[in-house]
């Protein structure tokens, strides 16, 4: 067997042993990607990312641009291709020095309301985010690693005033057929000009979903491929509402406030989830959206492991098709002004895509929307490109151990400017316990730009976020970070 093979078959085994999520009994039929993007190893000849979001019409509404970030310690070389829903794709030299990350804007001559990007390195140990900005703020995630036949998503909205947008990128040499289907509050609902969906090789396509969905407050999102592959994203933004639009909100939700968020969506349903930072505070909104897109009822546990005293778990239960929020502002057993960190976990098996939603308005200190689908891997080390803006305020850096050990971590920028922890060269973080590098820490020296390693010493698995808001105006961006092997 040559060298390359056995590095191919040493990749293979660590990717299903370290980071498969098991099968969702009742649900849909398991797909042999990653259950969330990770990034390549060391050892990898070649990586590539698949990113999408940007929204184009009306002008504006979410510019876009690609962060990646360079953790090896040598230089990656490759080329990004920008695709749009019209027009012919714009190809691009990169290169990005070791411990380094660079910015490109998303911009092509064609004036095509939907964007997408293949980013194509020489080598592992990069992550690659998507970011959008507009008027109503900024948002990032992590952009895809594989294409997949289905995709999910668990929260939208197309009240009065909001946009929601699928964008699906089609960077395979075959074409893809897709159908689309969707959970509101007015049930199942399947609409004809969303089925059969021809994307050819090389192209994406968008769609606006309030077009035949109109004043759906809860919308959740089924991507599901009869031939091909895709990657899928999800970009939702939030005018401001005037007084008698708000009226037509249905009694019992909660409408969105002004705000931008773009999410990738997940390959299956995932037995655990994991969000490093929450809160309940006056003004803000924070939901634990759980959509089932299975044929068996869920059957969950949500676990809150708070920053000062404890919580008892909630117990939550999904219908087939349908979707469950559990709303933690409006619980006593979540004090406000304590964080947290959360765990939903399936007791009976069955596979659930959970996102949590965070929709701010005054009086809270930061206002907007941010939408962050759970993370389903606990991994020892991390990175966390950061959303590449030149305007933020430093940015917080969650750090979650949902086990029982305590683990000891050390966070750090790939340049290695960054001040020790409190004047540590690492923190302890105890289990159920998180530990928040923000501006405000003692002793730290978070630089603004990042990017950021987190890396548990030993055996130690965590989960990170980063967390960022503008200097001025609206705007939440909140995202897992990439796992790296």
């Amino acid at each position: 067997m040559t060298r390359l093979a056995v590095i191919a078959v040493v990749v293979a085994v660590l990717a299903l042993s370290a980071f498969a999520d098991r099968a969702s009994k009742g649900g849909p039929t398991a797909v042999a990607v990653t259950a969330q993007p990770v990034a390549a190893p060391g050892a990898a000849l070649s990586s590539s990312w698949f990113c999408a979001g940007p929204v184009a019409s009306p002008a504006h509404l979410a510019d876009g641009r690609l962060v990646i970030a360079n953790a090896a310690n040598r230089p990656l070389r490759g080329k990004v291709t920008l695709i749009s829903s019209s027009g012919t794709p714009v190809t691009q030299d990169v290169q990005v020095e070791p411990a380094d990350r660079v910015v490109i804007a998303e911009k092509t001559a064609a004036a095509a309301p939907y964007l997408g990007a293949v980013v194509e390195l020489d080598g592992g140990q990069a992550a690659v985010e998507q970011v959008v900005t507009g008027s109503a703020g900024t948002s990032s995630t992590a952009c895809a690693t594989s294409g997949s036949t289905h995709w999910y998503f668990a929260a939208g909205t197309t009240q009065e005033s909001s946009t929601l947008s699928i964008s699906l990128l089609n960077p395979f040499p075959d074409d893809a057929i897709v159908d689309l289907s969707f959970s509101t509050e007015q049930g199942q609902e399947n609409p004809q000009d969303f089925q059969g969906i021809v994307i050819p090789a090389g192209t994406m396509v968008g769609f606006d979903l309030g077009t035949h969905l109109r004043r759906r407050a809860s919308v959740a999102t089924t991507v599901s491929l009869r031939v091909g592959r895709v990657a899928a994203f999800e970009t939702q933004t939030v005018q401001a509402m005037s007084q008698a639009a708000a009226a037509t909100i249905p009694a019992g939700t909660v409408p969105w406030p002004p705000g931008v968020s773009v999410a990738r969506g997940t390959p299956s349903a995932g037995t655990s989830w994991w969000w490093p930072s929450g809160g309940a505070s006056d003004g803000t909104t924070e939901q634990y959206v759980v959509f089932n897109p299975g044929d068996t009822e869920a059957q969950l546990s949500l676990a809150v492991d708070l920053d000062q005293g404890s919580a008892d778990p909630f117990q939550v239960t999904v219908d087939p098709h349908a979707v469950a929020v559990v709303a933690t502002n409006s619980e006593s057993r979540i004090p406000k002004g304590v964080g947290h960190g959360a765990e939903l976990r399936s007791t009976n098996g069955v596979g659930v895509v959970a996102t949590r939603l965070v929709l701010s308005v005054a009086p809270a200190g930061q206002t907007g929307v941010a939408e962050v689908l759970g993370s389903r891997l606990q991994a020892g080390r991390w990175l966390v490109p950061g959303d590449g803006a030149t305007d933020s305020v430093s940015p917080a850096v969650v750090v979650y151990n949902p086990g029982s050990a305590t683990v000891t971590v050390s966070v750090s920028s790939l340049s290695g400017s960054l001040t020790p922890l409190d004047g540590q060269s690492a923190v302890v973080v105890p289990g159920h316990h998180r530990y928040v590098l923000a501006p405000t820490a003692p002793g730290a020296g978070l630089p603004a730009a990042g990017p950021l390693m987190i890396v548990a010493q030993g055996r130690g698995q965590v989960v990170v976020e980063g967390d960022s808001s503008p200097a001025k105006g609206i705007g939440m961006d909140a995202a897992i970070g990439v796992p790296l092997p």
